[in-house]
């Protein structure tokens, strides 16, 4: 994979303003507004200021990045249904557009990033059964970072902040770890966003799908 240069970092500052442009566009036709209001997420009708949220760095450990944003297209997974807001980081310097169902190794180490310039996202953990149904009341402190494991206990990436659109540097979650499996079996972790999933009819959401045969080519990370 190409290392990440100072002319890199330039190209990717301008790509995520393009970015940004480009979600409003493609993005479900959403305009970002910075600081703009929020329903409240467990589906009732105060509105409160969109937060900041935490600011993280990638740890030279971390193996994936899964990148989140609003304008990652909505996608339709023939197992898991509707997806949209996050999908696995190619490591090439440049951001996917459409949503989708992310696989990866039980030896991963796992961090997420917020490509957006404008508003904080998050991913909560659902459990390994299924996407519950709206309006979900989302467990108490889970705005907030929980957990270093992605599996069938409570975690959460709490909300993170968005990307600068100037210098290009973006806010990483806590690192993960994956749940162990064996053979061919395969674990299901269901999240979604805290703000957005009640207010998406249960659709800003994805799933991490641990398996021994997931693909790992071209994807490593490098620190940046």
């Amino acid at each position: 994979m190409t290392p990440i240069t100072p002319s890199n970092k330039t190209l990717r500052g301008t790509l995520i303003a393009l970015f940004v442009v480009g979600a409003t566009v493609a993005g479900n036709g959403c305009v970002h507004i910075p600081g703009g209001a929020i329903p409240n997420p467990s589906g009732g009708p105060t509105a409160t200021p969109t937060p900041a949220g935490a600011c993280g760095t990638l740890q030279t450990t971390t193996t994936q990045v899964i990148d989140m944003s609003q304008g990652l297209a909505a996608s339709q997974d023939p197992v898991y249904g509707s997806i949209l807001g996050y999908a696995l980081d190619p490591g090439n310097g440049l951001f996917p557009t459409v949503a989708a169902r992310i696989t990866l190794l039980p030896s991963d180490k796992v961090q997420f990033q917020n490509i957006d310039a404008d508003i904080a996202y998050s991913a909560v953990g659902f459990g390994t059964t299924a996407f519950p149904k709206v309006p979900y009341v989302f467990p108490n402190g889970t705005q907030n970072p929980i957990g270093n494991a992605i599996g069938s206990t409570q975690w959460s990436t709490g909300r993170i902040q968005p990307a600068s659109s100037f210098t290009g540097a973006t806010c990483y979650s806590q690192q993960f770890t994956l749940p162990r499996v064996g053979g061919g079996a395969n674990v299901v972790a269901y999240f979604g966003d805290y703000d957005r999933y009640n207010l998406t009819g249960g659709t800003f959401r994805d799933v991490i799908v641990v398996t021994n045969s997931a693909p790992q080519s071209h994807r490593r990370r490098i620190k940046r």
